[in-house]
């Protein structure tokens, strides 16, 4: 059951410029998130769905699937279908860097697909949010029958990545201690990491803590708490990418400068690739003939047939 959901905090704290640039932290988590799924677009196929929560004026629970124009109403959508279907194209500045790196040696115009819009509100409920993401994995991690897929075999767990808006309020992480721990998986339980970005640059960045002993505020421990361990293959795809952490680290950055969450969303791209790379095993050892042995009909001792093929 690999796939990957996108959990997305569209709180009005999103409106606050991000550390160290000129546009809101809202805009930030968009453009990262389009731009990962036009990478994901043209990789290996994965399931991923947008899922965002907010609170109405009438103190309403908004969450839901965050799809729009041809994709809208839709959950779970297979990656290859994103070049078809975003929402609009927007035309974009591309900043070329010059010799070494440094400056900007030129501008040219691109084409930038946007599949997700956010529409700020009231915050709403992480937990409520959370219990969501699990009723969606669940749902489809089940036969039409309503009982889990069989699991012969290791697979890929499915990945959710939480985009928060800040660790105030209401702490909903215990809930993504019980998604990644829940015992009702047919499948293996998921990964949950979270993200949030800095609004001032005189806050130290937290990126892929291996221990809480040194975190600070308590609603970071519990972040951490409610984060798992980054698999090799992800941790991999991150060293790749050019993150640098611990072993046990966890898939939790706060106080992220903006080129830390494109990093992070990296991990994406690795799961894809793992995922993909896990299917084909899978198939491969489906192919390998195997060795039938045929029980004798006189009750006597069976023994496997052998083939030899002399080649001259």
């Amino acid at each position: 059951m690999s796939c990957i959901v996108f959990l997305i905090d569209e709180s009005t704290a999103l409106a606050a410029r991000v550390a160290e640039g000129t546009k809101s932290k809202a805009d930030c988590f968009a453009t990262a998130l389009n731009a990962l799924l036009g990478q994901l677009a043209t990789g290996p196929p994965v399931d991923v769905a947008l899922v965002g929560y907010r609170r109405a004026d009438d103190g309403t629970q908004e969450v839901g699937c965050r799809w729009g124009g041809p994709l809208e109403g839709r959950q779970m959508i297979c990656t290859s279908q994103l070049a078809a279907s975003p929402q609009t194209v927007e035309d974009r500045v591309r900043k070329i860097p010059g010799p070494g790196g440094y400056g900007v040696a030129r501008e040219e115009i691109v084409c930038f697909p946007i599949w997700y819009i956010p529409l700020l509100k009231a915050p709403g409920s992480r937990k409520v949010a959370l219990e969501f993401c699990r009723d969606l994995l669940l749902r489809r991690g089940q036969t039409d029958e309503g009982e889990p897929f069989s699991t012969d075999g290791a697979t890929v767990p499915p990945l959710v990545v939480h985009l928060v808006a800040e660790l105030s309020g209401e702490d909903g992480f215990p809930a993504a201690e019980e998604l990644s721990g829940s015992a009702n998986w047919g499948t293996p339980a998921p990964l949950v990491f979270h993200a949030h970005l800095a609004s001032s640059s005189r806050v130290p960045s937290t990126l892929y803590p291996s221990t809480d002993a040194h975190l600070s505020p308590e609603l970071l421990r519990r972040a951490f708490q409610g984060s798992n361990v980054l698999p090799e293959p992800l941790a991999a795809g991150l060293r790749a990418a050019g993150a640098a952490f611990r072993r046990d680290a966890r898939g939790l950055i706060y106080n992220a400068r903006m080129v830390d969450l494109i990093r992070f969303l990296s991990v994406a791209k690795a799961y894809a690739g793992w995922a993909h790379a896990e299917a084909k095993r899978r198939m491969d050892l489906r192919a390998v003939p195997r060795i039938e042995t045929h029980e004798p009909q006189d009750g006597s001792e069976s023994h496997p047939t052998t083939l030899v093929v002399f080649v001259l």
